[in-house]
């Protein structure tokens, strides 16, 4: 009975042990703490536009206006005065000998007569005489390429012609080929200047 008594106490005291083991509270567990850092706060820029590159404004191109070029062969000087009687006349001196000339513009009597283009502008030079010293042209609208032919292939020819020489028709100057319609205008000009001059200011002897 007595063994009973003790194996019982003991059992007791082992289940109090063990409820009182149960019993006891746990304690919480350590929270533990953990550094965060703060969230970077993320800015969506918008994409940067990219302006082309400006050039510098060109300059517009100005076009030069085409110069119309004229080949001249003037023989009266420009500062030359003119004379109106007893028709308009020049005087001026070529090789210090003094001569007279007469321009076919000046006479609208010779408007009829034309060359490839138009009615142009013809110079003769007179000595006392009446010979032929010179001539040339000065205004014109023929074909630069034909008036440069014309100055330096055939105008020698006309020049220095003595007095009662043919210029035109039979035994007269022959035209420069190629620029024929040119080249008879001009001699026609000069045939009929020699008539004003003769007509006008009659040669001496």
């Amino acid at each position: 009975m007595r063994k009973i008594i003790i194996f019982s106490l003991s059992m007791f005291m082992i289940v109090s042990c063990s409820k009182k083991k149960d019993d006891a509270p746990v304690p919480p567990a350590k929270e533990t703490k953990v550094n965060k850092q703060p969230d970077k706060e993320v800015v969506m820029l918008a994409p940067k536009k990219i302006e082309p590159e400006k050039k510098p404004d060109a300059k517009p191109v100005e076009k030069t206006p085409k110069k119309e070029v004229f080949i001249k062969a003037d023989i009266i000087p420009a500062s030359t005065v003119a004379t109106d009687k007893p028709v308009k006349h020049y005087q001026f001196k070529i090789k210090e000998k003094t001569v007279l000339a007469l321009s076919s513009k000046d006479f609208p009597e010779l408007k009829d007569i034309k060359g490839y283009t138009s009615r142009f502008d013809v110079q003769v030079a007179f000595d006392e005489k009446g010979n032929i010293v010179a001539a040339g042209f000065g205004d014109n609208k023929e074909t630069p390429e034909f008036m440069d032919r014309v100055k330096k292939e055939w105008l020698a020819k006309v020049q220095n012609i003595k007095k009662g020489t043919p210029i035109i028709g039979k035994g007269g100057i022959d035209a420069l080929s190629e620029a024929t319609v040119t080249t008879e205008a001009i001699l026609k000009y000069i045939n009929a200047l020699r008539t004003i001059h003769t007509k006008h200011f009659p040669p001496k002897k």
